[in-house]
């Protein structure tokens, strides 16, 4: 058993965590690097840990000061997932996207997605490309979908990715570059015994609520299947 009788708390912060005889280990085992430390903290002797004990005896605190334990073992995190990666769509072909007006009109059908039962992370990134000089800011978005559209709603909506506007192609004698852009994001999908088959859907929205467009220079759909371990 070790006895310190005063230290401060920077004193117990060095030993326990600068390297001294009770440093902490860089390990990945779950048992504790060294004893557990009581002490009693506060009181009338101020902001310092005092009556500092190993080897599992804790000390009796005077009014107005409080135990405190360190270096000991936490509770055990939750399980985590096992993961393996699913099937995956790709496409560069999409020259053309419109936008503007009704979705369920315009929108434009990059392909579909089959999935045996499970649950999936499904990861999208696109990169998308200006190619029109309109009166407002595009917007361009993929969608996936649960099946095709239902028809008149958006009851299938899975999750959608998009995020900002692509840059506006300026007029005058010096247009501005074409910059590109690249969008990502995921979703967790949930699919029933038997499988189904997502769709994957390109559209966007302008600024000034009318048509226009924009280059879908290529599309990944990448999913990675998750299992509780």
């Amino acid at each position: 058993m070790i006895r310190n009788k005063i230290v401060t708390v920077a004193a117990v912060a060095a030993a326990v965590l600068g390297g001294g005889a009770y440093a902490l280990a860089s390990s990945s085992s779950a048992a504790p690097a060294g004893p557990v430390f009581h002490g009693c903290e506060g009181g009338v002797r101020g902001r310092i840990i005092y009556d500092v004990f190993s080897a599992g005896k804790v000390p009796t605190c005077p009014k107005g000061a409080w135990q405190v334990s360190w270096n000991g073992q936490g509770p055990a995190g939750a399980p985590g997932q096992n993961a393996t990666l699913g099937p995956a769509f790709t496409d560069s072909t999409v020259t053309s996207v419109a936008t503007g007006g009704s979705f369920s009109t315009n929108k434009t059908v990059l392909g579909t997605l089959a999935l045996p039962a499970g649950t999936y992370q499904v990861q999208v990134n696109f990169k998308a490309t200006p190619n029109a000089v309109t009166g407002g800011a595009v917007f361009p978005s993929v969608f996936i979908y649960d099946g095709p559209q239902a028809s008149g709603s958006f009851a299938n909506d899975l999750f959608n990715v998009g995020s900002g506007a692509l840059e506006q192609i300026a007029t005058g004698p010096v247009p501005s570059d074409v910059i590109d852009s690249y969008f990502s994001g995921s979703g967790v999908v949930t699919v029933p015994a038997g499988g189904e088959t997502l769709d994957i859907y390109a559209f966007g929205y302008d600024s000034d609520t009318a048509g226009g467009s924009y280059a879908m220079d290529n599309v990944s759909v990448v999913t990675t299947a998750l299992a509780s371990s």
